[in-house]
């Protein structure tokens, strides 16, 4: 049977107006249930790559990422779906993807601690009309943990995160949150560089939200003194089959407080050379996004009060980078429809003109007004002459269904956005949640007037069990 993978790509060629075009909905009856389409989503020039990480084939979730490419028109195209070789003994393939130049990056991890345990990212380069797998990066020398929840690149570097302790060698509880690479002249990553909590101080611990611009490199992280009196205990309780309790633990709970941290290279390696903290001592989840730009570095906190004191409802802080190498405090960006828990910050991108903020949880419409729940936004904000940046527009997904969740992930090259969005479209079970997803790629050019292209993608079947199964 032939299968229909539908998804929408909004071309907008205009941000100088609200969100005023039309979508004409096109709904397949083959799009496969729970499959998370658009759970990481990248974009470099004329590719495109969205993420379908629970995707399945023969049975199998093991996920997988499909690339979409411009043709002569500019019109987006399916063009192949990518799974590393070894793909049968692997989950998740596609929680984190990555584009540089003609490489593109997809992380994974094995189904079984007996075939194949580990975490991996694997690299395909296009090679005339096709993706050729070429290398594998995995943990070495040592180490042992997850890796690749993460990846950013930077020109011909990229950082993947970790969280790898180190089971040999003199430190036993060295840790290491991210590894650097960088392109070699035989086309393949060189691992150039590490990133350690060695630099750290006892009570200092880096998570993995990583970015990289030139030579400094970016991870969130936090603060918890281990050794101050606990604010509340937590009990955990595990149960047997038959509901007898097997074991119960009780465990301290303290203040956390967020952290970015940042790394500079040197001849040594890389070094911690400076710790941020948001300025105004109101950012909740300080560090849940990174992104790096030109000697400015965005830092959002999704669960910050704003000004207007409304809780949970998220900003973003900008720092600029001063002659001496410093990271100062610069701006405080959030939307003029701040709301309540609408975490402003779940994701965030910029480059020298624009700066786009995902809101996953964001409740209204493109005006501010219309209430739905949790169907999310993005909003673009303009660099003005004097370095600020000021909201231009917030769009939203066609659908706005609840839950919908538009802006899970972003990705932001030149004048392209690509946005991922959680949509539902088979008719759910009773009580069961599911992800279909969708992607949208958004133009930014102000020479022409706004435009929408609508696609109907036609795919290889990627499950046909799992369809059955949704339906």
């Amino acid at each position: 049977m032939n299968f229909k993978l539908l998804i929408f790509f909004a071309l907008f060629t205009s941000l100088i107006k609200g969100q005023d075009f039309q979508i004409n909905a096109l709904v397949s009856d083959s799009i496969f249930y729970d499959q998370r389409f658009g759970s990481s989503v990248a974009v470099y020039g004329n590719v495109a790559a969205v993420t379908a990480s629970n995707a399945a084939e023969d049975g199998v979730r093991s996920g997988a990422v499909l690339i979409f490419e411009k043709n002569e028109k500019s019109e987006w195209e399916f063009s192949t779906k990518l799974k590393p070789a070894d793909s049968k003994r692997l989950l998740g393939i596609g929680a984190k993807v990555a584009l540089a130049k003609e490489y593109v990056f997809i992380s994974a991890r094995g189904n079984s601690r007996r075939q194949h345990y580990g975490s991996f990212v694997y690299v395909f380069r296009k090679e005339g009309n096709d993706w050729v797998e070429t290398q594998m990066l995995k943990l070495e020398g040592g180490y042992q943990g997850s890796f690749g929840s993460n990846i950013e690149v930077d020109g011909n570097r990229v950082i993947v995160s970790a969280n790898a302790d180190l089971k040999t060698g003199t430190l036993e509880n060295e840790k290491c949150n991210a590894f650097i690479y960088e392109l070699a002249p035989d086309g393949l990553w060189a691992l150039t560089g590490e990133i350690k909590n060695t630099e750290l101080d006892g009570y200092q611990f880096l998570n993995q939200v990583i970015d990289l611009e030139g030579s400094h490199a970016f991870v969130n992280g936090y603060f918890e003194d281990t050794t101050a009196e606990p604010i509340w205990f937590c009990t955990m309780t595990a149960k047997d089959e038959k509901g007898k309790i097997i074991m119960k633990k009780r465990s301290p709970c303290r203040s956390i407080k967020p952290m970015t941290f940042v790394f500079t290279e040197t001849n040594a390696g890389w070094v911690n050379t400076q710790i941020l903290k948001p300025w105004d001592n109101e950012g909740r989840e300080f560090g849940c996004a990174i992104s790096a730009h030109d000697g400015m570095l965005a830092v959002s906190a999704k669960h910050a009060k704003n000004t207007s004191n409304k809780s949970l409802a998220g900003k973003v802080y900008l720092y600029k980078i001063d002659a001496n190498g410093i990271y100062q405090p610069f701006q405080i960006i959030y939307p003029k429809d701040s709301h309540y828990s609408q975490g402003f910050g779940s994701n965030l991108e910029f480059n020298d003109q624009f700066l786009i903020v995902a809101s996953e949880s964001d409740r209204l419409d493109e005006n501010g007004l219309v209430e739905r729940d949790r169907t999310g936004a993005c909003y673009v904000f303009q660099k003005e002459a004097n370095g600020q940046f000021f909201e231009k527009q917030k769009f939203v997904s066609p659908k706005r269904q609840k839950m919908g969740n538009y802006g899970r992930s972003i990705d932001l090259h030149e004048n392209q956005i690509i946005v991922g969005s959680g949509i539902r479209r088979i008719k759910p079970k009773r009580y069961v949640m599911h992800d279909e997803g969708a992607a949208f790629v958004i133009h930014i050019d102000d020479l022409e007037p706004n435009r929408v292209q609508d696609l109907v993608l036609e795919t290889p079947a990627l499950a046909e069990t799992l369809k059955r199964e949704g339906e």
